[in-house]
């Protein structure tokens, strides 16, 4: 069965856009072409989608896996919020992808040298953070180059001079987001899909598949929502916690203070002796004579 016929929406995470568009066969060769512009003999017939797909909850699964003429793997996952650990993710999809190649082509590995497709891998960052690196290496980045068997490099694009289909699906990103941080959640989906069709980006797709588009937006607006309000919550749990400790950790030193206080006009009034002062706050005779000299300064 042809895969676009299988597609449906993927609810994973907010880059079920992504897997959806690039899922296609049409943006995914457009993709290829943004990433090898001198690659003119490579046809869209030519790309064979291998993305990683899940049999049960716990198996690695990635966002696009691609070959190309059966020499090259391209695999490239969509990230809106950062973390250095990609680079070893991406490690284990390529791990799993290799793996999956092998035994397709029922390569044996303990006769002669095995031919492997060389292998390229990218993460299409669209979240908000300043100091993303170009790249992201494993020994590098993990191991302070110390350790060259893991030997594996990911390159990062945010951002591109050009209105290529990279790059309107990072403007379609960000666009949404913005709407979603000044819209309730249909207006966000409905300014997004009008201001993209305006703006000429992803136009085609949009058209093609609105209501599969418009459903995606859907979740991620609902799946942000809920994300945002548990961080929310976790953090006002933590404040209310923290301003609780710190009103009783001042009672009690407040508590402490007074005591204190009384104890030394106790003694000025010569009502306690000196040893009898320092017995009441615990403390050596020296160390309450000192408490008397910083309470009258």
């Amino acid at each position: 069965m042809d895969y676009e016929k299988e597609i449906n929406v993927n609810t994973k995470v907010q880059d079920s856009i992504f897997c959806d568009l690039f899922g296609r066969k049409k943006y995914m060769f457009e993709m290829y072409q943004c990433l090898h512009p001198e690659d003119t003999k490579t046809r869209m017939e030519d790309l064979v989608q291998i993305t990683l797909k899940p049999i049960f909850s716990y198996d690695i699964y990635n966002d696009l896996g691609f070959l190309v003429n059966g020499k090259l793997i391209i695999l490239v996952e969509a990230q809106s919020t950062w973390s250095d650990n990609i680079v070893v993710r991406m490690f284990l999809y390529l791990a799993a992808t290799l793996e999956n190649y092998i035994r397709k082509n029922k390569i044996n590995l303990y006769r002669g040298k095995t031919k492997l497709p060389n292998a390229e891998l990218y993460v299409i960052y669209t979240g908000t953070k300043k100091d993303v690196p170009q790249s992201l290496s494993i020994s590098k980045d993990f191991f302070n180059g110390q350790y060259p068997g893991y030997d594996l490099t990911v390159r990062i694009i945010r951002s591109r001079n050009k209105n290529d289909i990279i790059m309107q699906y990072v403007s379609f990103c960000t666009i949404f987001k913005d709407f979603c941080d000044s819209y309730d959640k249909e207006e966000a989906i409905n300014l997004t899909i009008k201001t993209c069709k305006n703006k000429n980006i992803l136009k085609d797709y949009i058209e093609q598949h609105e209501n599969e588009v418009k459903s995606a937006m859907s979740i991620i607006f609902d799946q942000e929502f809920i994300t945002e309000t548990i961080i929310y919550n976790e953090r006002k749990e933590a404040y209310e916690e923290g301003l609780a400790k710190g009103m009783a950790e001042g009672i009690e030193q407040g508590i402490e203070q007074g005591k204190i206080i009384s104890v030394i006009d106790l003694y000025k009034k010569q009502a306690v002796s000196l040893k009898d002062a320092a017995i009441l706050l615990e403390v050596s005779e020296k160390e309450f004579l000192a408490l008397v000299d910083s309470s009258a300064k």
